[in-house]
């Protein structure tokens, strides 16, 4: 008999997130892309001032790159910075697992885990900020095959915690409050 481990989705670690909708808000806007050409270690991405690859017009944008949503956020604020750890709640089936985010202040990306033992992995790019909430775009960067890859996570600072809600993509929606660590 296989059986398979519970799946967590969290927001903001954010590869537990589960299904529904196309990743970034339906539209499927937020391609999984290699950059164009190598990038220089010095200006490696999640660098503060990296290049981000341009857009071909009529193409999606790249990750970490403006977009026409919300105020197009490009790079995570420094009051969003620190290591984040707690527990995801997956809404529907009552799992929960650990969640763990690593936000760096400037940074055009922050990074997760999640999941038993953390075996889900990802990278969140900015897509738009609003006063204490930051929507993200998650791409899924390695783990089980239940991992999920795609979809958005909402981070909210709140109370000194940072609440999280991952919805959309193949993701099911999942929520929790992280504490800095």
């Amino acid at each position: 008999m296989n059986i398979r481990p519970p799946t967590i989705t969290a927001l903001v670690l954010l590869p537990l997130l589960g299904a529904g909708l196309t990743a970034c808000g339906g539209s499927g806007d937020h391609p999984k892309a290699a950059p164009a050409s190598p990038t220089p270690a010095s200006s490696a991405p999640g660098t503060p001032g990296a290049p981000v690859p341009a857009a071909s017009p009529g193409t999606p944008s790249a990750p970490g790159t403006p977009t026409a949503k919300g105020s197009g956020a490009s790079t995570f604020p420094a009051r969003f910075a620190g290591t984040w750890t707690g527990t995801g709640l997956t809404s529907g089936t009552g799992t929960t697992g650990p969640v763990r985010i690593v936000i760096k202040a400037g940074a055009t990306y922050a990074t997760g885990s999640w999941g038993s033992g953390h075996v889900c992995k990802g990278r969140y790019w900015p897509a738009s900020l609003s006063g204490d909430a930051i929507v993200t775009h998650l791409d899924g960067t390695g783990g089980a095959s239940f991992c999920e890859t795609n979809g958005e996570v909402t981070f909210t600072l709140k109370g000194g915690g940072l609440a999280f809600a991952a919805s959309g993509g193949n993701q099911r929606p999942t929520s929790g409050v992280l504490s800095r660590s």
